[in-house]
């Protein structure tokens, strides 16, 4: 794997992870029938969520030396999750030891 994507990917999946618990402590805290923090902070995390996930497969998908019209297997839903998981390293050596 190349090790640039790789951390990449390490980041994005923590930020990912952080803005779901955010968000669903955010969602059992505060009420929400009243507006205020919680109608907005909890669809924004949410979003932020949506967005560094999708991100987070795009730099493991690069980390592996594939293309990045690999994302569109996504689409599959948990079969593309497998499907990216399992997919097979590609990168050489040379890219290996650029980062």
């Amino acid at each position: 794997m190349i090790a640039e994507y790789k951390k990449k990917t390490s980041v994005a999946g923590t930020v990912c992870l952080v803005a779901i618990i955010g968000a669903a402590v955010l969602a059992i805290l505060i009420d929400p029938k009243q507006p205020g923090l919680g109608s907005i902070a909890v669809p924004l995390l949410s979003l932020i969520a949506g967005i560094a996930f999708i991100y987070a497969c795009w730099c493991h998908i690069k980390a592996k030396g594939r293309s990045g019209w690999w994302i569109l297997v996504l689409v599959l839903n948990i079969l593309g999750i497998v499907i990216l998981a399992l997919l097979k390293d590609r990168a050489n050596a040379d890219e290996k030891k650029i980062a």
